[in-house]
């Protein structure tokens, strides 16, 4: 594969320009840290908790539905609304089932990085639900 490189930067000029799927990740991250500090920051009787508890898992199926839609783009896979309706619905058994369908057995590595990613969500998750809370306890002499 010949690749032009340009003459002042020497990166090749059909580089993918960062990776949108791992933005995608990172978001995720981003918003577990977000909500679990919202949970040990403010009181369990807060609207503006109640409005996190509601949104958090909103934010986080669509940011998993925008990263299906971006990997199945990379593997030729054309999504259908009743693919979406079915990772929207049934996410816990859909995603597995869209990974062993575009990948093959080859999928159960990508599992494994999931189930990985998801044990790291939730820690943060709880890191940061504790830093919160530890905040709050500071700040207001609550416990």
């Amino acid at each position: 594969m010949d690749v032009k490189v340009d003459s002042d930067t020497e990166a090749p000029q059909n580089a993918e320009k960062g990776n949108p799927s791992r933005s995608c990740l990172i978001l995720i991250l981003g918003i577990s840290a977000v909500w679990g500090f919202c949970l040990g920051l403010l009181p369990e009787e807060s609207d503006i908790l109640y409005f996190v508890d509601y949104a958090a898992p909103i934010a986080l199926l669509a940011c998993a539905l925008i990263w299906c839609t971006l990997d199945s783009s990379r593997y030729d896979f054309f999504l259908t609304r009743r693919w979406y309706l079915f990772l929207l619905a049934f996410f816990a058994v859909a995603f597995p089932y869209y990974i062993f369908v575009t990948r093959g057995l080859a999928g159960l590595k990508t599992m494994a990085y999931a189930v990985v990613f998801v044990a790291i969500c939730v820690a943060l998750l709880f890191i940061s639900a504790e830093f919160g809370a530890f905040l709050a306890t500071a700040a207001f002499d609550t416990y």
